[in-house]
């Protein structure tokens, strides 16, 4: 399903990250990534930063390269215009006009394979998949109180050593967890509950059935983009979505959502998800309010998948890496959905 990226950063040995940094950096399976920190102001930079990553490849035939981060729309449209040969790098697109008021802004995530790192699915099978995947979505305080009704209760953090080995066991295999990583997730969610909700860069999400076992778990970590008027839009991505018995992994999702929401109730966060096309994670994402973002840049609708991104042990053995579709919870389905009166009562419920 969604998947998370591990990364051990100078500041905090095995620490756990979904979302990444700025700069450069080099990620699990053959990847180069750079994020910008600030929204980048024409093509040409754009170009440059999509050429510089792509040569910090060690292996171009069989490598991976991303640029990810704001763009300027002008910048977006003459980098779509100018370098027609480059649109169809354009994986992932998305205006936040209703998240900025008044600002013309993308995220973008550029990305370039190998040529033994293509894509088996052809645009047809995509489109048949995207409207194939699609379910009604349903409020979340449904989904947690479907749990909370036959005697089940939500975990936000992962100090029971019970629950601890139970997420680990569910994530190691499928997602290439290790126990250090494990670990230091916990320790990081215990010293942000300390932090006032505003501060809060990760949520977990444990569903524990009557019987006092995890039926499903998921979490979320933020990454700050900063604007020249001193706002920042938070992305937010809700990852490692994994279930030991049918039933509870949508009310996992949507706990999380709810935990991300209660802790910023200001409109600037994009909460996203990069679902997994071989399993049933973009179902899972439709019917807890996430959807495929529709936007065009002049003629080009982006295909809105990331390609051949990284590898889950999903049980399908006949590709090593597997293609991603970037979906989010919209303005418009977070406040139906997620409304903050709804969000309020779900935490209330749920407290641990």
């Amino acid at each position: 399903m969604a998947t998370v990226e591990h990364i051990h950063s100078s500041e905090e040995s095995g620490f756990v990250t979904s979302v990444g940094g700025f700069g450069f950096k080099e990620r699990t399976y053959n990847r180069q990534a750079y994020t910008p920190v600030a929204p980048v102001e024409s093509a040409d930079s754009l170009d440059f930063y999509q050429q510089a990553t792509r040569k910090r490849l060690a292996d171009k035939e069989t490598g991976r390269s991303m640029v990810r981060g704001l763009v300027r729309e002008s910048a977006l449209q003459d980098f779509v215009s100018g370098f027609p040969h480059k649109k169809g790098t354009l994986e992932v697109a998305i205006p936040l006009r209703d998240e900025l008021k008044g600002e013309r802004i993308w995220f973008v995530v550029l990305g370039e394979n190998g040529n033994s790192r293509q894509s088996p699915h052809t645009q047809e099978q995509v489109r048949t998949y995207k409207e194939n995947s699609y379910r009604e979505p349903i409020p979340a305080q449904q989904l947690v109180e479907s749990v909370l009704t036959e005697g089940g209760s939500f975990s936000s953090d992962l100090e029971d050593p019970h629950i601890r080995d139970q997420v680990f066991s569910l994530w190691q295999k499928r997602f290439d967890w290790e126990q250090d990583d494990i670990d230091n997730l916990a320790k990081r969610l215990a010293k942000e509950k300390t932090l006032p909700a505003e501060e809060r860069s990760i949520w977990f999400s444990g569903v524990v059935g009557k019987d006092g076992n995890v039926k499903a778990a998921a979490m979320a970590e933020a990454l700050d983009f900063p604007l020249e008027n001193g706002e920042v839009v938070r992305f937010v991505e809700s990852t490692e979505w994994a279930s030991g018995e049918n039933g509870y992994i949508k009310p996992a999702v949507a706990y999380i959502g709810s935990q991300v929401y209660a802790d910023n109730p200001k409109g600037n966060v994009v909460l996203f998800a990069e679902c997994n096309m071989i399993n049933a994670a973009p179902t899972i994402a439709h019917a807890t309010g996430y959807s495929i973002p529709t936007a065009a840049i002049g003629d080009l609708v982006p295909s809105q998948v990331l390609q051949q991104n990284v590898h889950v042990g999903d049980g399908e053995n006949d590709h090593p890496y597997r293609d991603f579709l970037w979906m989010h919870i919209s303005t418009q389905a977070r406040a139906q959905l997620y409304p903050p009166e709804a969000v309020k009562k779900i935490i209330e419920r749920t407290r641990n």
